[in-house]
């Protein structure tokens, strides 16, 4: 991560982006998670581990469900939220205040 967020920095000093930018950016990311990439990727690895003949949409909301629950109780999203939000580079008293927030959004949500 410090590598990542060096290099970062530098391009970030030649091509200077809004928060707004950045904040837009991170969030579109964060949501392909969700689309056809992870899709595939569990579909390969399922196809691959359990030499199953086929996966399908339904095998993969089983698949994503469990992983649910088991972020709901192990996954650190404090570390999580606060990584995603380095790259803003809010004030503490800011960030102080958006943590917890997000925290508990990210928890609601998955």
């Amino acid at each position: 991560m410090e590598r990542f967020y060096r290099i970062y920095r530098e391009y970030q000093g030649r091509e200077a982006h809004s928060r707004w930018h950045v904040a837009r950016t991170i969030w579109r990311r964060a949501v392909e998670v969700d689309q056809e990439d992870a899709y595939l990727a569990v579909k390969n690895v399922s196809l691959v581990h359990e030499a199953r003949a086929d996966f399908t949409r339904h095998d993969f909301r089983v698949f994503r469900d469990r992983i649910r629950a088991w972020m709901r109780q192990y996954y650190p999203f404090q570390s999580a939220v606060k990584m995603l939000l380095t790259p803003l580079d809010l004030p503490a008293p800011l960030q102080r205040l958006v943590v917890p927030l997000m925290v508990g959004g990210a928890r609601r949500i998955v």
